[in-house]
């Protein structure tokens, strides 16, 4: 019996790979005929490609955001580092995330910014048991995302940053409420994707009430509304429609989606913040090129009269140039 072949992942992935990547090139020329581009803001943005930048080298790039940017590897750094066109910076490199122990004691450690090698998501707990002579920094490491809450227990005597563990990703309300002689910061806790609004109220009563010499900080509003936990139901729901949100953080969460933006159009949404949304892709620059309510589908005419202010307001590409999004 012939033997039947199965689709070849590899292959099918490299194809998908290649058209997103020529995509991309597309989007990019595109704009830049347009003389729209903030190159400082692009040169951020993570979905910017390494091939784009080599193609382009002469654009007005800024190295200092491109040192951190994930399309560079460390291969281009050390393959480019004697070439003056190339201006890499060793501190932004700091926040590269394919930054590794052997890079950084290659070039030596003192070139390095240590609050961010410490917080950089490719550093682990082994990297600094292995390399306890290196200068970490607890601040920074209590944001890593590789620093578990058993790690923290199982190193009591390590200098800990609690209000920065209060934003790690790993941190959960019922470790929060287990150990509430932590001195943990609400402030902090607003941005922790695993605390709802509800908790968050629930913590900041406890801590007003039995932990009121040490409580610091009460919940941080524009946190919240970046939130993961912030939905569209939460927001449009009676028991927190009234809180003080930051429409400029709910404009850029993720849980709006563009079709909602543009249906709820009398809630007030910031349309420079929106260009920052991660469901705006190009294809609604192609369809609005005025901006998102210069003609909304989702309106009648007297409503879309009555917001004539919003329909004056055109793509920020200061805020575009920065989201990965723009270019799917």
């Amino acid at each position: 019996m012939d033997k039947i072949e199965g689709p070849n992942i590899n292959t099918n992935s490299a194809k998908s790979n290649e058209k997103e990547n020529q995509r991309k090139i597309q989007i990019f020329n595109t704009v830049h005929r347009k003389k729209l581009w903030n190159f400082t803001y692009l040169s951020q943005n993570p979905a910017l490609t390494w091939t784009i930048v080599r193609n382009n080298i002469d654009l007005p790039w800024n190295w200092h955001h491109l040192s951190a940017n994930p399309c560079v590897t460390l291969d281009i750094v050390k393959d480019t580092l004697d070439k003056p066109k190339f201006s890499w910076s060793f501190f932004a490199l700091s926040k590269n995330p394919n930054i590794t122990i052997d890079f950084i004691k290659e070039f030596g450690p003192q070139r390095f910014e240590w609050f961010y090698i410490s917080r950089n998501p490719s550093i682990t707990w082994a990297d600094v048991l292995n390399n306890p002579d290196l200068p970490w920094k607890y601040n920074g490491l209590s944001m890593n995302p590789n620093i578990t809450w058993d790690i923290v227990i199982q190193n009591k005597n390590k200098p800990w940053v609690f209000p920065y563990l209060s934003k790690n990703p790993n941190v959960t309300y019922d470790i929060v409420m287990q150990n509430l002689e932590k001195d943990w910061d609400l402030f902090y806790l607003s941005k922790n994707k695993n605390i709802s609004i509800k908790q968050l109220f629930k913590i900041q009563s406890i801590f007003k009430d039995y932990f009121d010499k040490r409580f610091k900080r009460l919940i941080c509003w524009p946190y919240v509304s970046q939130n993961e936990q912030t939905t569209k139901e939460v927001i449009s729901s009676s028991s927190y429609y009234d809180l003080p949100w930051d429409w400029q953080e709910l404009s850029k969460n993720k849980n709006m989606d563009i079709a909602y933006i543009m249906q709820s159009d009398q809630l007030p949404w910031v349309l420079d913040h929106v260009c920052l949304n991660p469901n705006l892709n190009f294809s609604y620059i192609e369809k609005f090129p005025h901006g998102l309510f210069s003609e909304n589908p989702y309106q009648n005419k007297d409503q879309n009269d009555k917001n004539d202010k919003k329909k004056k307001s055109t793509w920020n590409w200061d805020y575009l140039s920065q989201n990965p999004s723009i270019f799917s």
